[in-house]
């Protein structure tokens, strides 16, 4: 088995690029759970103009329907912020094109420099140090987009608490029971 050392820049560099493409993975990982809240948020749709209706006409004869609706409000809204924040777009830090290195920093080095080991090393740790950079941005962003995600969640899971239970008060009111419509009056016939 081969000792890895981090002494060895090709180690370094292998593991950071590594690490990046882990990051980047993550990150598309945490927007497409975009998915779950916009469920949750349809669920939470369906009844919510019946129970908006009942609290501004005031056809909720009941305080602590009140209090509900307002907790679940609060919840909501906030867990909306959350949702657009998770889905603003970010510019993730990107890698100079190789060009970058192997013409334009190597002709730089070979200015001051006339050993190709020490010219190759100050590439190699050129390199690193703009991999660590990147990844450095990309892994900051990430957690920034993982706390979005995980407190409009928590939130809009929250919020279905006191929506479930404005739910009951407005089937428990009584007014969407079905209604026969007779369609031929006895007159008529």
């Amino acid at each position: 088995m081969e000792k890895k050392s981090f002494y060895d820049l090709d180690y370094i560099i292998e593991m950071n690029e590594q690490r990046l493409e882990q990051v980047g993975n993550d990150y598309q990982k945490v927007t497409e759970r975009f998915t779950n809240l916009v469920l949750i948020y349809s669920v939470i749709t369906i009844f919510l103009l019946p129970i908006i209706e009942d609290i501004f006409l005031l056809r909720a004869g009941n305080w602590f329907f009140v209090v509900c609706f307002i907790c679940f409000a609060m919840l909501f809204v906030v867990s909306v912020y959350y949702t657009v924040r998770l889905m603003l777009p970010v510019g993730t830090a990107e890698l100079d094109p190789p060009q970058t290195f192997y013409m334009d920093k190597m002709m730089e080095y070979e200015r001051y420099y006339d050993d190709e080991a020490k010219i190759d090393a100050l590439l190699k740790a050129s390199y690193i140090w703009e991999l660590q950079d990147a990844l450095r941005v990309n892994q900051t962003i990430y957690s920034r987009k993982k706390g979005f995600y995980y407190r409009a969640f928590s939130l809009a899971l929250l919020a279905l608490v006191p929506y479930i239970i404005c739910i009951g008060f407005h089937i428990a009111k009584g007014e969407n029971a079905t209604e026969d419509i007779p369609l031929i009056h006895q007159k008529n016939l």
